[in-house]
């Protein structure tokens, strides 16, 4: 059947959920972390007349040697470590460039050679772009927040006023160090508006909810968990909140075309998040190609792992 490849930190819980998922399916499966390249494990590829061929010598005795014809699909979980300042401090010079090597070599290599691969980085790193994911999700027909993407602190304050004093602001991406919740603007707020010129930020209209859903979408699958918050609290990011996960199914139309979208970014996998209000519908929020599922598949028995892994495999789920 062959071996999955999971291109994720050695120690990330998703790429282990998958590991087993897939060994229950009759395959094996190795995790790859590209952090670890040269240290735990060298890289052995050729390309010419005679065709290519790739190894990765395993230093550590505890997993065979991987080998291209046995590689039956890849996916590329996540390949980057948290940064640290002291990593950062050590990453200069030559330092600097042999890590970039490294990371390219292996990168570049898996990414040419491996047939069924998904989400691939570049793809990936493009569809994490929220004012794209707000557009194309739109065009499919899903419900957005009026949404404002600038620099300029008087088109801020305008856009607030037009928003009834509702609006909630965000980042562009997940910085490595840190989480930077989404957060309610407030008076207080405009006191540092200024700083806005140098550093821009989306800024939206706060959509008041009944639940959260979370929907993982893999191939053209999609597993979507209601995320339950209590309705008297100030929710902006239920990551930061109690709540109660239960299963949940969505209407064809709203499945369809979170499929689509993340079809037409040309991943496989992405974790969308959600709200749903009585009088709005579901309304879209973003899209997340390396987005966490594992909280999901437990607490509302999901089998996403086993659809990942199946993916993998080339079996039908």
């Amino acid at each position: 059947m062959g071996t999955a490849v999971i291109v994720a930190h050695s120690d990330d819980l998703h790429a282990h959920a998958v590991k087993v998922a897939t060994e229950r399916l009759g395959g094996d499966a190795y995790i790859l972390d590209v952090q670890e390249f040269t240290s735990s494990y060298d890289l052995l590829a050729t390309i010419g007349k005679g065709g290519f061929d790739l190894q990765v010598l395993d230093r550590r005795g505890a997993a065979e040697s991987l080998q291209l014809a046995n590689i039956a699909g890849l996916w590329w979980r996540r390949t980057a470590y948290p940064i640290s300042i002291s990593n950062e401090r050590a990453k200069t010079g030559v330092l600097s460039v042999a890590h970039t090597e490294r990371q390219i070599a292996i990168t570049g290599t898996l990414h040419g050679l491996v047939e069924n691969s998904f989400n691939e980085p570049g793809k990936s790193q493009l569809a994490a772009y929220k004012p794209a994911q707000l557009t194309r999700a739109q065009a499919l027909g899903l419900r957005v927040p009026e949404t404002l993407i600038t620099n300029d602190p008087v088109a801020v304050k305008d856009f607030h006023e037009r928003m009834g004093g509702e609006t909630i602001y965000k980042m562009f991406h997940s910085p490595r160090v840190g989480i930077h919740p989404t957060r309610r603007l407030r008076t207080e707020d405009f006191e540092s508006i200024d700083r806005l010129i140098t550093c821009p930020a989306i800024f939206q209209e706060r959509i008041r909810g009944e639940f959260d859903i979370r929907a993982t979408v893999v191939g053209d699958r999609v597993f979507a968990a209601r995320i339950i918050f209590a309705p008297l609290e100030d929710v902006i990011d239920t990551r930061f909140v109690e709540t109660e996960v239960t299963p949940w199914t969505l209407p064809a139309d709203v499945e369809e075309a979170l499929i689509q979208m993340v079809a037409d970014f040309g991943l496989v996998y992405s974790a969308v998040d959600m709200r749903y209000s009585d009088e709005l519908g579901y309304v879209f929020f973003e899209s997340n190609p390396e987005g966490q599922y594992l909280w999901l598949e437990i607490e509302a028995n999901l089998e996403i792992s086993h659809a990942i892994a199946s993916r993998l495999l080339r079996k039908n789920c």
